[in-house]
């Protein structure tokens, strides 16, 4: 089962059993005396940023890629306006290298034992361990 709730501000929770910790790898059938499946709570914003908090004790925090990387929207002046010259035209598409200013954070998650998993634009996952370390 799974319950949603709506506010008026546009945010959205929901609640449901965490079946990915019910059936692990190879488990074919229910036992609950080997496993207790647990309960996946998500709240959603209406910006877009979304926390999910999983049975494990893990947390996801998601953001929304920002509207300036959104495809250019139509030319609303009049037909037949010619703005002025470019020196240097602008790339057809966007790339986002890792560590560039626009390679920005999409997602987070935080997992119960301490371990940071951080997800950029660009697909660059930064690892960061409780004892201070860091992978990339």
């Amino acid at each position: 089962g799974q319950f949603w709730l709506a506010f008026s501000d546009d945010s959205r929770f929901s609640a449901r059993v965490d079946h990915e910790a019910a059936f692990p790898d190879g488990m074919r059938r229910y036992d609950p005396g080997t496993v207790t499946p647990g309960v996946v709570v998500s709240y959603s914003l209406y910006s877009g940023f979304t926390l999910q908090i999983f049975a494990d004790g893990s947390i996801m925090q998601t953001w929304p890629i920002p509207s300036t990387l959104d495809p250019p929207k139509p030319d609303p002046r009049p037909t037949g306006f010619r703005p002025p010259p470019r020196v240097k035209s602008a790339p057809a598409e966007r790339h986002f290298l890792p560590g560039c200013p626009e390679d920005i954070e999409v997602s987070r998650m935080i997992y119960g034992h301490g371990v940071v998993c951080r997800r950029l634009l660009s697909g660059r996952i930064e690892v960061m361990f409780e004892n201070g370390t860091s992978a990339t």
